[in-house]
């Protein structure tokens, strides 16, 4: 691989990445499995477990209630977080934490991972 080509591959990931990391277990099937989302849910992580994190194949009830918490932050704040350069006003309360929810984590946060501290805080 030339130097060209490992300068484009680092590039291509900075610009896609967060947003454009949706893609990638959309295109390899991971958010559905068994035909449904819902079956990949609180399996893969128990309920109530800390530090959360971008893991948009797995639906918690803890991150619908941090999308709750960033909409209440988001309504009041002033500055709103971007996915692909779009303003996001609200986030879907689905219980996915995938990467509108990384946006505004980042944003609100300053991390990409919430602990149960700043869970309480927001």
């Amino acid at each position: 691989m030339n130097k060209k080509t490992k300068i484009a591959i680092i590039v291509a990931a900075a610009v896609l990445l967060p947003c454009g990391a949706l893609a990638l277990p959309l295109l390899f099937g991971l958010r559905k499995r068994n035909g449904s989302a819902d079956n990949a849910a609180a399996d893969s992580i128990p309920a109530g477990s800390f530090p959360l994190s971008y893991n948009p194949g797995v639906k918690l009830e803890l991150v619908k209630e941090l999308q709750r918490k960033l909409n209440s932050r988001m309504a009041t704040a002033g500055i709103l977080p971007t996915c692909d350069g779009v303003e996001i006003k609200s986030l879907a309360v689905d219980g996915y934490f995938g990467a509108k929810t990384l946006s505004a984590v980042r944003l609100y946060l300053g991390t990409d991972t919430v602990t149960a501290a700043q869970f309480n805080d927001l």
